[in-house]
């Protein structure tokens, strides 16, 4: 009995910790890709949206402009939560390329607020960098 007792204790000493939380507890957001698929559908509505609002006809300045901002504010913020460091593990394409979209709509938003428009139009170029063809395009990596 003492013998079993001092086995069962020395094995659980060597139990791996982290491996019984996976098993019990796992962090179902380090596999979920719902949030990541939720954020490329937003930054694709804002470059939609944004497109929009280029081509709408008999807008005033003050609305085209509210609307382009506003569709810059909406892909920051989708942009962002894909660049979370749990979305980007998920998808190689977007680990590689989603800092860089961070930077071109930051940079687009403050061109934006001056109304100069040249970098917001250029967003779906960047997009199409990445998703050539539609729906999702090769594991390119960034220039």
């Amino acid at each position: 009995l003492v013998a079993l007792t001092l086995t069962l204790a020395a094995a659980c000493a060597s139990i791996d910790k982290e491996a019984i939380k996976q098993f019990y507890a796992p962090d179902f957001r380090s596999f979920d890709d719902t949030l990541l698929q939720d954020a490329m559908w937003r930054l694709g509505r804002g470059v939609q949206d944004l497109d929009d609002a280029f081509k709408a006809e008999g807008l005033a300045d003050d609305e085209r402009h509210a609307r382009i901002l506003a569709s810059l504010d909406l892909m920051a913020e989708a942009a962002a939560q894909a660049n979370d460091p749990n979305q980007k593990k998920s998808h190689e394409n977007i680990a590689m390329n989603i800092g860089a979209l961070v930077g071109d709509i930051a940079a687009a938003k403050t061109a934006a607020e001056a109304k100069n428009y040249e970098l917001a139009q250029a967003i779906p170029q960047t997009c199409l960098h990445c998703h050539q063809g539609g729906g999702g395009g090769p594991q390119t990596k960034p220039n």
